[in-house]
């Protein structure tokens, strides 16, 4: 054994004890700046000493390491600071659950722990450095100067971290923070529109801190005792500037109006950032409250737009306005430069003149449907300010960090509250399962679930979040945001589905809102008592500050294409809440292009899939393929190929020639739209009228009569009436129930005229004029409701509803009939609609039909140009990634095909 020396922090050997064979191994570690040579003598600094390896610590002749347990011990006097109170270490070979064993009889003498029997061993790192805090605490004479004894004895409870590094019981029970950073946590007053900043310890168990501070003069050191533990916040020299930065809090904790906004924009201005957690303020990703101006955005679209609407600016500039969505972006961009004083406009890349700008948007209002034109003052009152994320849309600006190395397996947490008569099916199981290890695991910030409609989502979720309340017995509040549809949905299924319920539910609409006051001031609540609030994307929007200052433990977007837009101050609003763990729902992830994905996928794992500019580019490269670059972080399955208890879906187009008035009202039509073209007058808001009529004509010839009041033969002069009507008495006499579609309010009250007449029934509507949640004060019913109580009776029964307003989540099960009497352009609209009955629940085969009124053989009516379209845009639809909404039908598609 080498003779070894430490002192000065450094360990020296003498040369002339190693052998041969060391000194070689020696001359590689003087080589490396590893040792130091003397003349006689090597060091070794004790830093370096513990980053050698093994290897050199036996070959050089080192002490072994001592492997035992070490204990502190506190010999009180009068108290941690007390001048008299010691500190003393004693060193065990083994220690029970109580931390009591055989105590060692050796002697610490500087780095070496020298037993009685003659043996040297030498103590871990963190056992020296704790023998030297614990020497300074012995010969300091002061101890509440600067309260330096409190923060000795915390850094030696620090240490103590280690499993074979031992506290008494008095130590165990005196809990010590020096915080050398704050976090801010804000409530919201909504009477003085106010934010309240309040500091906060990032340390479990210190909830008392925020009033204590608040309350009087500014002190040194707090105290809370409780379950038999003291704890204390304390500043000392180390963290003196820390409460500089907590009294700026004190002297000015309220900020409203522009005040909120400067302080959201720059908050270095206000407090330190090295010091005060500012992303704690709000999220990590939000930049502030801010004027919202949109980006020009590109769109790589997987279908040909035959038809751009441009306008010529000069003989080489033009600006194309393609579409309602291109219309909108110009708008606000042209809002944003009034507000700026700004006398050019930015769009698409390139600047223009605020008068060409407001031209072009006046001509577009026309084109897209817009219902005035707007003053300049009335578009200044419609600015839109709120709260503006990092969008990682030009460039990559947030990054959420991703473990996916972790996720090599799924395994279902089964939980036992789930109601006896519901069982997870087998792909729900693996739903569940993806979530779990997700969350539990903490592989990801974020996952979307993009089953196909109808597979069983709200049930997938529901037990998800009842698995983390079970396992974790305590949680943060967690806030569902969905369509206002499908909020009393939410509510039905949750109290159907389990029992025991985890969760609190509120739904946060309206004046309602106030209530997030309370909820901000919870951090955790027990099983059974936890906050599951519910609202809708619109209120989201609009109290943005207020939900965004919560920190939420699940948040779940249902029906998550409503964030498809980048551009949407919706959009910005939900990804700046602060949350652990976030889901997308939707069995549409992209409705308009791939960029509709990016922009679910970019609320879910931030950064995944590059900016929005990198994305695009990628999208050319025929080697890209975004399934591939989410596929840990999505999962997608079809009822075709999991739902095999699913009955029949039969689909069936059944034709009739239109006849008398309906016959001549549309020949005339298509005659006058001939004389249009011939005179190069078919085009803008023409086309739109044109289109309009046919499609009322082929409905119904009662659509173009503004008169409300008919006889019963008026009813049935159409022939999709006479199709839908035989269907209606088959269905009756198999004693069975059948939703109707359409989209046009005259037209449902006209068949709610007709089933009225021929069967004698009063049957519900349900479009947009039924509101979406029940109120109190009002006599209507809402969507849910009308529902409800159509499934519940027996036997033959009708509901006619809106595609668009069934489009959401109501399930329709009892009725395995549905009727297209109005296609919807759009296929993947189209196929919600039916999904509302073929969907899990179902039990009987169920028939689609479509009703087409047509001319003859030769000529192809509306109706088939429609119907034809549709299958060949389903075809390219079912050929990307996933179904897309936007792959439908455009008004010049039609007409190049009528004329």
């Amino acid at each position: 054994m080498s003779k070894i020396i430490f002192e000065a922090n450094e360990f020296i050997l003498e040369k002339n004890d190693l052998n041969d064979i060391n000194k070689e191994i020696l001359k590689e570690l003087i080589v490396s700046n590893v040792f130091q040579e003397n003349e006689t003598t090597v060091s070794i600094h004790i830093e370096d000493f513990y980053n050698l390896d093994s290897f050199y610590i036996r070959s050089l002749g080192f002490y072994p390491f001592f492997e035992g347990f070490s204990k502190v011990l506190f010999i009180d006097k009068g108290g941690l600071t007390h001048r008299d109170s010691r500190l003393k270490i004693e060193f065990y070979e083994e220690v029970n659950s109580l931390g009591d064993g055989h105590r060692i009889d050796a002697k610490i003498s500087g780095f070496f722990i020298k037993y009685s029997t003659g043996e040297t061993e030498i103590v871990s790192k963190e056992v020296y450095h704790l023998i030297s805090l614990i020497d300074e605490y012995n010969i300091c004479i002061d101890r509440s100067a600067n309260n330096k004894g409190y923060e000795l004895i915390s850094n030696i409870q620090k240490l103590c971290t280690n499993k074979k590094i031992l506290l008494d019981s008095f130590l165990q029970k005196q809990e010590i923070d020096l915080p050398q950073q704050i976090k801010i946590s804000v409530e919201v007053d909504d009477k003085n529109d106010t934010i309240i900043l309040k500091p906060e310890i990032e340390r479990d168990g210190y909830d008392w801190f925020p009033s204590k501070i608040l309350k009087g003069r500014t002190k040194h050191k707090y105290t809370d005792v409780s379950n038999h533990k003291s704890s204390r916040v304390v500043f000392g020299s180390s963290n003196e500037n820390v409460l500089a930065e907590i009294e700026k809090i004190k002297v000015k904790p309220s900020y409203t109006g522009t005040e909120v906004k400067k302080l959201l924009e720059q908050p270095n201005n206000f407090f330190d950032s090295e010091i005060v957690n500012l992303t704690e303020l709000l999220s990590e990703r939000v930049l502030g409250m801010q004027l919202f101006a949109p980006h020009a955005i590109p769109v790589a679209l997987k279908y040909d737009n035959e038809w751009i609407p441009g306008f010529k600016l000069d003989e080489k500039t033009y600006l194309t306005v393609n579409n309602s969505f291109d219309y909108l972006r110009l708008k606000e961009a042209y809002q944003f430069s009034i507000s700026e004083n700004d006398r050019t406009v930015y769009f698409k890349g390139k600047r223009f003149r605020i008068e060409n700008v407001k031209s072009i948007i006046n001509v577009s209002k026309i084109i897209f449907e817009d219902k005035e034109i707007l003053t300049e003052e009335e578009i200044k009152d419609e600015l839109k300010e709120g709260l503006i994320v990092k969008d990682n849309v030009e460039e990559l600006l947030y990054i959420s960090p991703t473990n996916i190395e972790n996720l090599d397996s799924f395994e279902l947490y089964k939980i036992g509250n789930l109601n006896t008569e519901f069982k997870l099916k087998d792909h729900q199981r693996e739903g569940v399962s993806f979530l779990q290890s997700n969350y539990f695991k903490k592989v990801t910030p974020g996952v979307l679930l993009a089953d196909d409609m109808g597979l069983g989502k709200t049930l997938q979720i529901l037990y998800f979040l009842e698995s983390v309340a079970h396992h974790q017995r305590k949680m943060k509040p967690v806030l569902i945001i969905c369509p206002s549809s499908l909020i009393e949905n939410w509510k039905d299924e949750y109290s159907k589905f389990f029992k025991q319920l985890s969760f609190n539910i509120n739904v946060l609409t309206g004046r309602k809102i106030n209530l997030l006051n309370d909820i901000s001031k919870i951090k955790q609540s027990e099983i059974g008592n936890i906050p599951l609030i519910i609202t809708t994307y619109e209120t989201l929007r609009i109290n943005a500050l207020k939900f965004c200052a919560i920190e939420w433990g699940v948040v779940i977007l249902d029906e998550a294409q409503k964030i498809k837009n980048p551009n949407a101050l919706v959009t910005h609003s939900t990804k700046a809440l602060e949350t652990e763990f976030k889901i997308a729902l939707t069995g549409t992830p992209v409705e308009n292009s791939l960029n509709d994905l990016w922009c679910i996928m970019d609320f879910c794992v931030p950064g995944i899939l590059g900016s929005i500019l990198e994305f695009n580019k990628k999208l050319r490269l025929s080697d890209f393929n975004p399934r591939e670059a989410i596929e840990n972080f999505f999962i997608r399955r079809l009822k075709k190929d999991v739902a095999k208890d699913l009955p029949v879906k039969k689909e069936l187009k059944i034709k009739e020639k239109m006849f008398g008035e309906q016959l001549n009202l549309y020949e005339s039509t298509l005659s006058q739209l001939q004389v249009l073209k011939d005179n190069d007058l078919l085009k803008g808001s023409v086309v739109l009228r044109a289109i309009h009529e046919l499609r009322n004509i082929v409905d119904h010839p009662l659509l173009e009569n503004d008169n409300l009041s008919f006889i019963e033969e008026d009813l049935f002069s159409s022939a999709k009436m006479k199709i839908t009507f035989d269907l209606l008495k088959e269905i009756k006499r198999k004693d069975e129930k059948v939703i109707v579609f359409t989209d046009k309010r005259k037209m449902q009250y006209i068949l709610k005229q007709a089933i009225q007449n021929i069967f004698n029934l009063d049957v519900n509507i349900v479009n947009g004029d039924v509101p979406s949640l029940s109120n109190e004060n009002s006599t209507k019913l809402s969507r849910q409701k009308l529902v409800d109580d159509f499934q519940s009776k027996e036997g033959f029964n009708i509901i006619i509803m809106s595609p668009i307003a069934a489009g959401f989540g109501l399930n329709v099960t009892s009725a395995n009939h549905v009727i297209h009497y109005t296609r919807h352009w759009n296929p993947a609209k189209e196929q919600q609609a039916t999904d509302r009955a073929y969907r899990i629940g179902q039990e009987k085969d169920v028939s689609v039909y479509y009703p087409i009124s047509i001319i003859n053989d030769e000529i192809n009516s509306f109706d088939e140009i429609i119907d034809r379209m549709l299958e060949r845009k389903k075809k390219i639809s079912e050929d990307i990634m996933f179904p897309s909404e936007k792959i439908e039908i455009t008004n010049e598609e039609i007409i190049k095909e009528i004329i």
